[in-house]
């Protein structure tokens, strides 16, 4: 070999390294290259900075390794201000923005959301779709706005330098309008170089600023619908105010022209709207405007001018004050409406317009080539005009209308004031176009027929003896003002019993009790006679008996009342039986309204002394009410709770309340307002299912239920709560929220209450559950023993029917002297709970005998006993359960 050191029966170059030297220390890199020694190579130089051999992955201007299967996009990390890993992008206009930038990210948008615009409004509307909205900012724009495409131009921005329409269907809304275009001295210029179609201005404000200009011009090149609408036009002292044509003949062939809402201030020209005689408008509407230059001397032509329209409507309109220079009258000036037609049969509708104080309300041209309209001009107010309406022989023709052209203008119930109604500048044809009689004019037709108080011409209202208008169509019955005295505007009345006078205290007051077998009532008013067969000689067909305060009274035939009841008092209730339904009828001298109710310490049975109702808090004396526990009346409670009054609310008269009462206690009553003078107020209560029926009873208490829960979701308005006393109903109320009062009724002795409640009886409640039309059992928190006349605040929420018998560790444990255990029972079952020292002696039993489904809390109280260890022994259906207690002191 020729390295020398080929082992035995070994040949060749074996010691050559790859670059073929002997020994030499070359070797195979990664990517197969002969690499180190004399080999003229670095190792593994071939691979890319990806770790690629021969890849074409290179570092980029940020030293990231892009290209190639780096998965990185060679100058990827450089932002659009040329930063390595800069933040700067490109913001919404397409500009290089944050970062390093210089620039905010959407500095070059403007007001109107558009790039590089300056807030430009014709910029805005050159970018706008056909058919889009642009929206105007509040500001000023001092430029001429051409809207040169279908839109809506709306906002709150004011433009000084005009508007050119010139476009179909535009519609400009909300701005404020002045200056003018280049084209023509008008706000609104319509630009004529074709027929422009549909245009709305809107609830903009138009102002001239008083340098002659129109508001609106439209170059004779308007078609189909004209529309005006809530705008306000001021400062215009031009002969036009609004006018579509470039003359008095009109060459475009408008549909529908609406001019209403508007208002017009400092103006002192017409506004025109003219149709073609060949091609005349369908209908033109001025409705509601108002315009008021009263004292302002001008010379023009008339409010409104409306040509050639199938059918005019002006209703609602407020216009005064069009007055030329003093005995300057002429039909072409001064007009509020002027209304002509040349194209063929038109109508007129006018009504309901205040047109007073002007030189001539509405003037009609009648003919030669003009026809005579139909219609109605009814309900206007035309005084103190000069000529209310008139007729001018305007024209080619022989001055008057000719024949009777059969169409007439009915004009009903105008008002004229001192203004002459009819008059025609050049004869008297007037009457063969408005039917005159219903003018309420005399037979020269100059002299107007007498109104009457009401406003009704040739109407039968006069002044009563009082001075007020009556009869006719017032609305009001003569003498109708007069009390019973005859006093005009007096205070007398006649009471229930004939009196006429202004004194309550004397009033004689007839009212009813509904009595549906046993009630608890009182009386607001007796007879002089209080005696019980006088007070209620009308009820003793029916068996009655009557409970007062300790005291009691049945009737018997043949034998009459007998008991230690003698008399009815206004001050106390009673509890009255009968045997069916019936009408206790009463009369006599209210209560005095101060009367003081002296209350014992306990329960009071006592009235209520007024024929209407009254909340508690505001009838029964602020000082007295710390004093009143509750009250019950008959199947409702009023509880006076730390947050205030909950159940019952109101106080009626004819209702007996019982107060329960912690100490003695006196007040008047505060008598309510009154608007609830209403006797015995209805009570609107749902009624209860028939399986839950329970019959009203002079004993009972009442459970106040703050919160009540099935499943930890509270009750709504349809669920029923129903009290139990064993199996048997006692009570029942729909659940109205907190703090709902639930009835409990007791036993009198009665057969008809046998099991209802007695004292001592434990009362248990259950619930009817709307959701789910089932019967729910509820465990009560609070007391629930039945006493007559009881109140108590509970909770309820549905019992966890156990699956198996379950008994608790002890809590706490260790104690002192206290701990606590539970148990669960599944059924009913005998239970045995004892205490055991540790010497297993028993000490203490907690549970001794049989416990019905349910869990039950034990207590032991080990205060006479030493620290040390107890157990606690539990069986229970044949299973024992044992804790350990630890007792520290």
């Amino acid at each position: 070999s020729d390295c020398g050191c080929v082992d035995a029966g070994n040949s060749g170059d074996d010691c050559d390294d790859c670059n073929g030297t002997p020994n030499g220390s070359a070797t195979d890199d990664s990517c197969e290259e002969c690499s180190g020694g004399n080999s003229g190579h670095d190792a593994n130089s071939d691979k890319d900075c990806n770790g690629d051999c021969f890849g074409t992955a290179l570092e980029d201007s940020c030293g990231e390794c892009s290209g190639g299967n780096s998965d990185h996009l060679a100058e990827g990390d450089i932002d659009c201000n040329g930063d390595c890993f800069g933040t700067a992008t490109l913001d919404s206009c397409e500009e290089c923005s944050g970062g390093n930038s210089g620039h905010l990210a959407d500095s070059d948008i403007d007001d109107f959301g558009l790039c590089f615009n300056g807030n430009s409004l014709q910029g805005a509307i050159n970018s706008a779709d056909a058919g889009g909205i642009v929206t105007v900012p509040g500001g000023t724009y001092d430029e001429t706005a051409t809207i040169n495409k279908t839109l809506t131009l709306t906002g709150s921005g004011s433009i000084t330098g005009g508007v050119v329409i010139a476009a179909d269907d535009v519609t400009v809304d909300g701005l404020s309008l002045s200056g003018e275009p280049s084209q023509k001295s008008t706000v609104i210029f319509v630009d004529g170089s074709t027929v422009r179609n549909n245009v709305t201005i809107s609830n903009c404000t138009i102002d001239g600023e008083s340098t002659g200009k129109y508001a609106f011009y439209g170059s004779n090149a308007l078609t189909g619908d004209l529309s005006f609408d809530g705008n306000t036009i001021q400062n215009i002292s031009t002969w036009y105010v609004i006018d579509n044509t470039t003359s008095g003949s009109a060459a475009n062939a408008l549909d529908n022209v609406v001019f209403s809402n508007n208002t017009l201030v400092n103006v002192t020209g017409s506004i025109a709207f003219r149709g073609m005689v060949t091609d005349p408008m369908t209908s033109a509407t001025i409705n509601n405007n108002i315009a008021n230059d009263s004292g302002t001397l001008t010379d023009f032509w008339a409010f409104v001018e409306v040509d050639n329209s199938e059918h005019v409507e002006a209703v609602g309109n407020e216009v005064h004050g069009l007055q030329g220079l003093e005995g300057s009258v002429s039909w072409e000036t001064h007009q509020v409406f002027q209304f002509w037609s040349q194209a063929g049969d038109w109508s007129v509708d006018i009504h309901d317009n205040d047109l007073s104080g002007n030189e001539i309300g509405i003037a009609i041209a009648t003919g030669g080539a003009f026809f005579v309209p139909s219609g109605s001009i009814y309900d206007n107010d035309f005084s103190d005009n000069i000529i209310a309406i008139t007729a001018e022989t305007w024209g080619p023709g022989d001055g008057d209308c000719g024949d009777d052209p059969g169409a007439r203008v009915n004009a009903e119930n105008n008002y004229f004031g001192n203004t002459g109604p009819i008059s025609d500048w050049t004869s008297s044809t007037a009457t063969c176009w408005v039917d005159a009689e219903p003018f309420y004019l005399d037979a020269d037709m100059t002299t107007l027929a007498a109104e009457d108080c009401a406003g009704t011409w040739d109407g039968s209202a006069t002044d009563d003896s009082c001075g007020e208008c009556s009869g006719g169509n017032s609305g009001h019955e003569a003498d109708s003002d007069q009390d019973c005295n005859g006093d005009c505007f007096g205070d007398s009345y006649e009471d229930d019993g004939g009196t006429c006078d202004n004194d309550v205290s004397n009033d004689c007051a007839q009212y009813s009790i509904e009595l549906d077998r046993i009630d608890l009532v009182s009386f607001y008013a007796l007879p002089d006679d209080n005696s019980i067969g006088n007070v209620l000689s009308g009820i003793e067909g029916l068996n009655p008996g009557v409970l007062g305060e300790g005291t009691s009274a049945i009737f018997v035939n043949n034998l009459g009342w007998i008991g230690g009841l003698l008399s009815i008092d206004q001050q106390d209730g009673y509890w009255i039986k009968v045997t069916g339904e019936t009408d206790l009828n009463v009369e006599g001298l209210p209560t005095d309204p101060g009367t003081v109710y002296s209350l014992h310490g306990g329960s009071n049975l006592i009235s209520y002394p007024f024929a209407g109702s009254a909340p508690i808090v505001e009838t029964i004396p602020e000082d007295a009410q710390s004093s009143i526990i509750g009250i019950i009346a008959e199947g409702d409670a009023a509880y006076n709770s730390e947050e205030g009054w909950v159940g019952l609310m109101d106080l009626s008269g004819t209702e007996g309340y019982w107060f329960i009462t912690s100490e003695d206690v006196e007040f008047v009553y505060n008598p309510p307002a009154s608007d609830n003078n209403l006797t015995r107020q209805t009570k609107s209560r749902k009624m209860l299912p028939e399986a839950y029926f329970f019959a009203q009873s002079t004993q009972q208490a009442f459970y106040f239920v703050k919160s009540a829960e099935i499943d930890g979701i509270p009750l709504d308005v349809n669920d029923l709560i129903i009290a139990y006393n064993g199996d048997v109903v006692v009570g029942a109320r729909y659940w109205y929220g907190e703090t709902t009062d639930v009835p409990a009724m007791g036993t009198d002795g009665s057969t008809i209450y046998a099991g209802y409640g007695e004292a001592g009886d434990k009362i248990t409640f259950k619930v009817l559950d709307a959701s789910t039309n089932s019967l729910i059992d509820m465990e009560s928190e609070g007391e629930t023993t039945w006493q007559n006349l009881g109140m108590s605040v509970i909770q309820l929420t549905n019992k966890v029917i156990p699956e198996e018998i379950s008994f608790s560790s002890a809590y706490p444990n260790p104690f002192n002297p206290v701990t606590m255990v539970s148990m669960s029972i599944p059924t009913e079952m005998e239970v045995h709970v004892t205490i055991h020292d540790m010497l297993g002696r028993e000490i203490a039993k907690l549970a001794n005998g049989v416990y019905s489904t349910g869990n039950y809390e034990l207590h032991w109280d080990a205060s006479y006993h030493a620290s040390g260890i107890y157990f606690v022994k539990m069986i229970a259906g044949g299973q024992t359960n044992i804790q350990k207690l630890m007792l520290i002191k």
